[in-house]
């Protein structure tokens, strides 16, 4: 009995460890704009995150993509962003429409660079192009496709290919899903990190120091000591500094 015990207390333990929240989880990429606990928040007169929260939506997830807010749906996630921007001038009037310069003003860690126009004529490929110059400059990307009928999130651009992270169950993982000449338009901002092509999300490594040392004292490792010269070139004489 108590090695069943034991071998049960060791798996409950072995899965808290990998239930543990992470940076740059995840459960953001699945958000929908239905999702049943925000999708019938209503802005404007007669909108509603089920039927036009796809802006919203694209915005709550490059905002935690970008690591301006955490990635903990207690803490943030489309249905509470939704309800700032009711409250902050986030909407144009009754007509539902986003104000893309304010949806930055939850963080200040996030900020709108502003839009880019396509043109329908534009080929596929100079899109994608555009697309991934503006990651590559540590940007974050929503595209409006099928002619401003929606609008979706970039995920990252691999090999040519503009990944998603669509709002809608029918959405696609590829732009190159959605009719090219639908593509019009590109809305730009910035967070602390960005989907990097060919790469994935993470967070900068910050460096640690031991602070309890000196840093205007050294520690010789050598047999032989260190030699200084009494200035900067090889033609200033040297001084021995023996070992400490």
């Amino acid at each position: 009995m108590k090695r069943i015990l034991c071998i049960v207390l060791t798996l409950v333990v072995f899965l808290q460890l990998f239930a543990l929240p992470a940076w740059g989880a995840g459960e953001y990429r699945n958000w929908r704009q239905n999702d049943p606990r925000w999708g019938d928040i209503q802005f404007g007169a007669t909108d509603t995150m089920t039927k036009t929260g796809c802006a919203v939506t694209s915005i709550a997830k490059l905002m935690v993509h970008s690591g301006a807010v955490p990635d903990d749906e207690n803490q943030f996630n489309p249905g509470i962003y939704c309800q700032w921007l009711i409250d902050n001038g986030g909407f144009y009037q009754d007509r539902g429409w986003i104000v893309w310069t304010v949806a930055a003003n939850y963080s200040s860690k996030f900020s709108y660079v502003g839009p880019h126009y396509l043109n329908a004529t534009d080929s596929y490929e100079s899109k994608v192009a555009v697309i991934e110059s503006y990651i590559k400059k540590g940007n974050v990307v929503v595209v409006q496709v099928k002619n401003g009928g929606h609008y979706t999130p970039v995920d990252k651009v691999v090999n040519g290919k503009v990944l998603l992270m669509d709002t809608v169950g029918y959405g696609f993982s590829d732009l190159s899903g959605y009719d090219n000449s639908g593509i019009d338009k590109l809305h730009i901002y910035k967070g602390p990190h960005t989907g990097l092509s060919g790469g994935t999300t993470t967070p900068p490594t910050t460096p640690t120091y031991d602070t309890t040392i000196d840093p205007l004292q050294y520690t010789i490792t050598s047999s032989d000591g260190v030699n200084l010269r009494s200035g900067a070139g090889t033609s200033y004489g040297l001084t021995i500094h023996p070992r400490r």
